[in-house]
């Protein structure tokens, strides 16, 4: 969960109320620190992922922040580029930290643009195995709520969320999630792959999924988003 709420953006101290409130745990912005810092692994799997032979359009954005190095406040950029390798896949190629213009000289700005162009004649490179699978969870999901299969639907949930809904519910988990009555998601617009965690986004419900030993397990759904504030979920949990 406090993976998921920091992969959307959630500072630790939004993070930290929000577990408060929802769930009565007080979780201090140090716990929240380490949890978020195992993501590192996934991080440098990322970083070590396998290239696309080649991705005919490329994105460059950047966001502008302040870093303190010591006693100095730096000004500086973290680029972020993506590739399109069709029309219907947007990939993340690289997230780059590097001198502002304040602070940056031309040579690193040469030696951004050089990465640049490396990734646009190499590829970028992408997790689409990751996705595809979790694409793949959320898919069964559906076809599983739509058919009426809770056996299939609870077998999908990660453990700590089938015993948060069992919990909640006071009944086993099958009759639980059939009188949830979940709506129908639609088509897959979107999924996003953050370390261990992942989010899918559909026409008319958001999926959140943890990596586990065995594959992705779903952590939430039936989630509506809401200005300023956590996901809604109808199902979810640890």
């Amino acid at each position: 969960m406090v993976l998921s709420l920091s992969a959307l953006g959630l500072t630790h101290d939004d993070i930290s109320a929000h577990l408060a409130e929802v769930y009565g745990a007080s979780v201090s912005k140090s716990t929240i620190s380490t949890i978020t810092d195992k993501v590192m692994d996934g991080m440098s799997e990322w970083q070590n992922r396998p290239l696309d032979p080649i991705h005919p359009v490329i994105f460059i954005d950047c966001v502008h922040v302040k870093v303190r190095d010591g006693r100095a406040l730096l000004h500086r950029t973290r680029r972020v580029h993506f590739g399109r390798a069709s029309l219907s896949r947007r990939r993340r190629c690289a997230a780059l930290s590097g001198m502002g213009p304040r602070s940056g000289g031309r040579a690193r700005r040469t030696a951004a643009l050089a990465v640049v162009l490396a990734a646009a004649a190499a590829g970028c490179g992408q997790l689409s195995g990751r996705e595809d699978a979790a694409a793949a969870v959320v898919a069964a999901f559906e076809q599983d709520t739509a058919g009426g299969d809770a056996a299939a639907m609870c077998a999908a949930l990660a453990p700590g969320t089938r015993e948060e809904l069992e919990d909640q519910e006071k009944e086993g988990c099958e009759q639980a999630i059939t009188g949830l009555g979940l709506p129908a998601g639609g088509k897959l617009r979107r999924i996003d792959v953050f370390g261990q965690q992942a989010r899918a986004v559909l026409e008319a419900d958001t999926v959140f999924l943890s990596a586990f030993p065995d594959g992705w397990k779903i952590t939430a759904a039936g989630c509506e988003p809401r200005p300023e504030m956590p996901y809604r979920c109808d199902v979810k949990g640890d």
